[in-house]
């Protein structure tokens, strides 16, 4: 058979078949392909180095940022841990500073693969002073529970320096400000339970605050400035659970306001707020414990008892009112008087009289106790004009361990008496080379009459 001729698709002819080549390539056109072929796997593998170098790259820059933020962190950490310690250290007292320089060694945290190279509290100074003086500045706290209070706040430089894995390193440096608030501020400071319940008119004419709860009431009883606790305030006795008449606390505004409700209220909260601006403090209200400045090795009664050999050399020795005191009056269970003076070690017994201002036969029964009481008898007005009493530091100690046995009346049992320290006519107290005046004692003390309420 004759074959077909192509059929014509579209008006062209399709290629004939004797025009399709099919011989081997030559040997120019192979090199040409393997050095093309060569030369995209090389640019490949250039690719393929240059983004794992890349990766590489921000895998080690990624374990620098977080290494550095690491660092970071663990020095911002120094400085609170460096607040927490400053605080400690301080105690709100007005030389904090326990190097000479001023500054207060700090004992850098353990944070782990990191290590601190600085952890410092420096003063800041005064510029130019001679010598330096710490810039120490006087101002008056403006919220919390000490609002309205004069302090005294000392500015320090803080700087915490840490280094970590991969050469991180950080510095973090920041002013923290410390103050303390003078205690002779209050007119009432507690460290335990607080029951005001007297039966007498009675007014506090300063701050009242206890660190546990505070029990006051009857229509007697006026506080003029703030009443705060640490733990809650209740208008019920403590030890019969009666509820009698108000207390009355003055606002902000200066106006008395029944105290007629407390920490068992309901809407205890918003009442105290809104009646006493704040003035009116316990726990649900932001109130908080308010430390003594004392050695962290003592308890605040040790500032109270009799000084002892013993205490030279330790916290004992400078945180005593024995040893603070100008004169130290001490009677004995036979009503013998002995008054010393002088500093620990060089203490002397002296021969100031103290006929005209101290009695010791002096005795009355104190019906919330159940007891006769035998007083050490300190007439504060006759102490001001006493021949060769001069106070400088203003602080005068007494205590008494007589203890006669008799009665407080015909209604009391013949039993041996609680010797206790009164203090009588103080209405205008003894002046002191520093100013003030304060009377301390390590037995249980009351006062008859006014207290301090004229200055001169």
């Amino acid at each position: 058979m004759t074959p077909k001729s192509p059929v014509e698709i579209g008006g062209r002819k399709p290629l004939s078949a004797s025009r399709l080549s099919t011989g081997p390539i030559s040997s120019s056109e192979s090199g040409m392909i393997t050095a093309v072929a060569l030369l995209i796997l090389a640019v490949l593998s250039l690719v393929g180095l240059a983004m794992l170098d890349l990766s590489f790259r921000d895998v080690q820059v990624s374990a620098n940022l977080n290494s550095a933020a690491q660092a970071l962190h663990a020095a911002e950490a120094g400085i609170e841990d460096a607040y927490r310690q400053m605080k400690i250290a301080t105690a709100l007292k007005a030389n904090p500073g326990q190097n000479t320089d001023g500054s207060i060694t700090l004992v850098p945290p353990v944070i782990a693969n990191h290590t601190f190279t600085t952890l410092t509290a420096v003063p800041l100074f005064l510029d130019g002073a001679i010598p330096p003086l710490p810039t120490t500045q006087a101002q008056t706290i403006a919220s919390g529970t000490l609002a309205g209070l004069n302090s005294f706040a000392q500015n320090y430089l803080v700087t915490s320096e840490v280094s970590g894995p991969n050469g991180s390193r950080a510095r973090v440096v920041q002013v923290l400000q410390m103050g303390f608030a003078p205690l002779f501020q209050f007119a009432v400071y507690y460290n335990e339970i607080l029951e005001i319940f007297p039966g007498a008119t009675f007014t506090i004419a300063g701050r009242a605050h206890s660190n546990r709860h505070i029990h006051i009431g009857n229509s007697t009883t006026q506080v003029d400035s703030f009443l705060t606790s640490a733990q809650n305030i209740y208008r019920y006795r403590l030890n019969d659970g009666s509820t009698p008449a108000s207390a009355k606390i003055k606002d902000a505004g200066g106006t008395y306001r029944d105290f007629i409700k407390d920490h068992n209220a309901a809407d205890w909260t918003t009442w105290a707020i809104n009646t006493y601006n704040g003035r009116v403090r316990d726990s649900a209200i932001g109130g908080t414990s308010l430390s003594l400045p004392l050695d962290a090795t003592i308890q605040p009664h040790d500032i109270i008892e009799q000084g002892q050999v013993s205490d030279i050399g330790t916290a004992l020795e400078t945180e005593r009112m024995y040893w603070k005191a100008d004169y130290r009056i001490l009677v004995d269970s036979g009503g013998a008087v002995t008054v010393k003076t002088g500093p620990p070690g060089s203490e002397t017994t002296t021969s100031l009289d103290t006929s005209s201002f101290l009695t010791t036969n002096t005795n009355f029964y104190d019906k919330r106790e159940g007891k006769c009481m035998q007083a050490a008898q300190v007439n504060a007005g006759a102490l001001r004009t006493a021949p060769g009493w001069n106070f400088t530091k203003g602080i005068l100690y007494v205590s008494s361990a007589k203890a006669d046995t008799g009665t407080c009346g015909t209604s009391t049992p013949n039993a041996l008496r609680t010797p206790v320290v009164r203090m009588t006519n103080g209405t205008q107290l003894p002046s002191s080379t520093e100013g003030g005046f304060t009377i301390a004692t390590d037995r249980p003390i009351y006062v008859q009459g006014d207290y301090n309420t004229k200055d001169t």
